[in-house]
């Protein structure tokens, strides 16, 4: 008689099974994945510090590739931990860079940075991979999760059909990693081929870069297979004897030392993470700090003084978390809180010559002007590299002082020196204009936008100067195009709203642009910006919205000095008559509240009245090279 064939779950003792199928199948690729992961944390680690040659940070080598691609409005922001993933989130149009990446130089940074640039332009092109990725990824987590406990009930109620339903829903954690191989390759290959179109990185460092995103495509690789594997095994498992799989599960001495030995190993890893992690601490502060730094280069202020302050409270004696945060603190208007930390940082280290510059300005801008002149004579000692920039921070204390020939004379002094001379030039030409010497104040603005372009204050001065004149076409243009140059430039909004609520001629007037030019202008100066409200309140009245321009009138009125009275209670009259204000020359403010006065003793006229409201186009930005404090 024949014998029945054993069973294969007999034949090879299926309580060992799962643990050899495991061990074939599992460990394996659970052990390629690992080994990948950290070939990739060494290959980015090695290459952080090989410091790029462009010297671009990762924020600005990815911002100047969207530019290329057409992508400006993409926002790019520092995710909180040091090396915490680098992602593109589709929903928001936002990059997420880590703090390794986001303000470092290196070339690892450059290469995820474009690597993430990549994904962007994938999005904004409709790859459909990416697109699918994007649909998938809830529904797959949602199955994933289910699909854990449909198994789980299965087993235990002895349920096949729900076991298998189970593995089915649990199934689909493969499909997400199969999605994104494409994605992560394609978006390598766009980041090579824009970095290759710049031309701004050498062929030997694209060689490491490629390295670089080499090792990151591997790391979805090995995803794959572990997720394979896993389901490959729970299904062979399940294929073979449910109620065998079901007393392994839930008995046996097998599973008992497998899940000891997994809560044992997942035990180990935690203690070695939290013992780890306090040894960054020291480096995470100097990271904090130049993230911050690239934050606010990008104008998110906000952000970039919480990141300072997290900088400050992991290393209380890091004098370049508490300059940067001054200096921003003065680009925001809090001049109290700019001054106590840039008086910490100098408390703690007296030889940063540029910071010494920084509080200069602010005892400018809280027009302590001895106390700045002060600081610049101790910043030229301390940091005689920066002399061009201090000698326009000198004039243009001398000129907010109203004493314009010694500006001027100043100025002179900075536009011996190449890299300041756009910007000294951009300044004298105000001062030439301060002095309705017009001629040479657009001789100086011309060849400022010469030698600067991109320089929107140049722009904004010279509409100012051509406002003046008359000029309107002229000035039109120039103030538009400094908007168009810097979209966060308050004074060109504030000098355009004037031309569009006063001007004589009616072809260039805009009641309602006006008014939004002029609400812009002031949300843009911040509490400087309150100067204005008459600029606001003559949009208003072109606008016909006279109770509004009544109101903005006896604002600025009440806050007005004397001198200046005259003239703005003639125009609240008008505006509670109804009629608009026009001007046959048309009168700019700038935002102080210290009004110039002129004095019997200068008959070269170097300082001026009030007895018309004064047109004075925005200074040029001359404050100290700021939130440039990098820490290595």
């Amino acid at each position: 008689m024949l014998e029945q064939p054993e069973p294969i779950a007999d034949k090879f003792g299926f309580a060992d099974l799962p643990v050899l199928a495991f061990l074939l199948l599992i460990v394996p690729a659970l052990l390629f994945g690992w080994c990948v992961r950290r070939r990739h944390g060494r290959t980015v680690r090695y290459y952080l510090q090989v410091p790029s040659r462009c010297g671009l940070t990762g924020i600005a080598f990815a911002r100047r590739l969207l530019d290329r691609a057409g992508m400006g409005g993409t926002r790019i922001a520092p995710a909180r931990r040091f090396l915490a993933t680098n992602h593109y989130n589709p929903l928001t149009r936002e990059i997420r860079l880590s703090t390794a990446v986001y303000a470092s130089t290196s070339v690892s940074a450059l290469g995820i940075a474009a690597h993430e640039v990549g994904h962007a332009v994938q999005h904004a092109q409709g790859y459909a991979f990416s697109w699918l990725r994007a649909i998938l990824f809830p529904v797959t987590s949602v199955c994933s999760l289910l699909g854990i406990v449909a198994l789980g009930f299965g087993i235990i109620e002895g349920s096949t059909m729900m076991t298998w339903a189970g593995v089915a829903l649990f199934g689909s954690c493969i499909v997400l990693p199969l999605i994104t191989l494409p994605v992560e390759f394609d978006a390598s290959s766009r980041a090579r081929a824009m970095i290759a179109e710049t031309g701004i990185v050498e062929p030997e460092e694209l060689s490491s870069i490629d390295q670089v995103l080499h090792m990151a495509a591997l790391t979805y690789v090995a995803r794959v297979l572990q997720a394979a594997s896993c389901l490959f095994v729970l299904v062979l498992v399940l294929w073979i004897g449910h109620d065998a799989s079901a007393r392994f599960l839930t008995g046996g001495e097998n599973s008992l030392w497998v899940f000891g030995g997994m809560h044992c190993l997942g035990g180990v890893c935690f203690a070695w993470y939290r013992k780890r992690a306090p040894a960054q601490s020291a480096l995470d502060a100097r990271v904090l700090n130049n993230t911050a730094n690239a934050l606010a280069e990008q104008g998110e202020l906000a952000e970039a003084i919480a990141t300072y302050s997290e900088a400050i409270a992991i290393d209380p004696r890091l004098a370049q978390a508490y300059a940067n945060r001054g200096e921003t603190y003065a680009r925001t208007g809090q001049l109290d809180e700019a001054l106590a930390d840039l008086d910490k940082a100098i408390e703690l280290d007296v030889g940063l010559g540029a910071v010494r510059a920084s509080r200069g300005r602010v005892h400018f801008l809280r027009h302590e002007y001895d106390a700045a002149l002060a600081d610049y004579e101790e910043a030229l000692r301390l940091a005689p590299d920066i002399a061009p920039f201090l000698r326009i921070c000198q004039g243009d204390i001398w000129l907010a002082r109203g004493e314009t020939a010694q500006a001027i004379r100043v100025y002179g002094e900075a536009l011996e020196h190449p890299k300041s001379r756009a910007a000294a030039l951009c300044s004298r030409g105000l001062a030439w204009f301060l002095r309705d010497d017009f001629e040479r104040a657009l001789t100086d603005l011309d060849e400022a936008i010469g030698l600067a372009p991109g320089e929107a204050v140049a722009y904004n001065n010279r509409g100012a100067v051509f406002l003046k004149q008359g000029d309107y076409e002229r000035a039109l243009t120039d103030l538009q195009t400094a908007i168009g140059l810097n979209p966060k430039h308050p004074n060109a909004f504030k000098n355009l709203a004037w031309l569009q609520a006063t001007c004589p001629d009616a072809s260039f007037r805009d009641g309602a642009q006006a008014v939004a030019n002029a609400t812009r202008a002031m949300e843009l100066a911040g509490s400087p910006g309150q100067a204005w409200l008459d600029i606001l309140a003559a949009a208003h009245a072109e606008a016909g919205q006279f109770d509004e321009a009544v109101r903005c009138e006896e604002e600025h009125l009440a806050a007005s000095p004397p001198a200046a009275r005259a003239d703005h209670e003639a125009r609240l009259k008008s505006y509670r008559e109804g009629k608009p204000f026009r001007a046959d020359l048309p009168t700019l403010r700038f935002p102080s509240p210290k009004e110039w006065t002129t004095e019997d003793s200068d008959p070269e006229g170097d300082k001026w009245s009030d007895a018309e409201p004064l047109i004075f186009p925005l200074i040029h930005p001359t404050s100290a090279p700021g939130n440039n404090h990098l820490v290595p």
